[in-house]
């Protein structure tokens, strides 16, 4: 995922990701308000849990797959989405109704 020099790749990152969820590169260009949907909760009417993009990625130089990306859902809950629990969240709400093996 990381280029030469420690520069993060491009297009050919993300198409890597495709299917994984969110990784270091999608996450970094990601911009503020932008929507994410959950894959595995859901509403009450059936459709993807949403949170939104709410500021700036933090990366690792060290650690290329490590970030921290700050999200809010709903009108009180904010929290981060890291490495850990980026497999999670996708970027459209077709992907995340699609069934997983997972």
């Amino acid at each position: 995922m990381i280029g030469p020099a420690g520069t993060f790749a491009g297009p050919k990152a993300e198409a890597e990701s495709k299917g994984r969820g969110l990784v270091a590169v999608v996450a970094a260009n990601l911009p503020h308000g932008t929507t994410l949907y959950h894959r595995y909760e859901r509403n009450a009417d059936g459709t993807p849990a949403r949170c939104r993009v709410t500021g700036k990625c933090q990366t690792w130089k060290r650690d290329g797959e490590k970030f921290k990306l700050p999200v809010k859902h709903g009108l009180r809950n904010c929290f981060y989405i890291t490495e850990a629990n980026g497999h999670a969240w996708c970027l459209t709400e077709v992907e995340a109704m699609e069934k997983t093996d997972d």
